[in-house]
């Protein structure tokens, strides 16, 4: 490119825009590779290392969701067996 004698060449003006991501969500730096084709999550790109953890992250977060939701179950049965007797009568008030 032929620029004017003096003229600074500025690589992150809108008209030089090639449609590559340059920076992951959190600030990381894209290698060439995840430029052409970065991990998108939640409509943001994000390089491979912070697309692994927050995928980690959710996956943790499931599973705990199951796990609460398995003791609440229990305790809401527990609660319910003292509260009533196999008829379904109140045992105690």
């Amino acid at each position: 490119m032929n620029l004017p004698l003096g003229a600074n060449f500025e690589s992150d003006a809108p008209w030089n825009d090639n449609g590559l991501y340059k920076y992951c969500y959190n600030g990381c730096d894209l290698t060439p590779g995840e430029q052409e084709d970065p991990i998108f999550l939640d409509g943001q790109p994000h390089c491979d290392r912070c697309a692994s953890a927050k995928m980690k992250l959710l996956t943790v977060s499931d599973k705990t969701e199951k796990l609460v939701k398995a003791i609440d179950d229990a305790n809401y049965q527990m609660v319910h067996e003292q509260e009533y007797d196999k008829l379904n009568r109140v045992k105690h008030i």
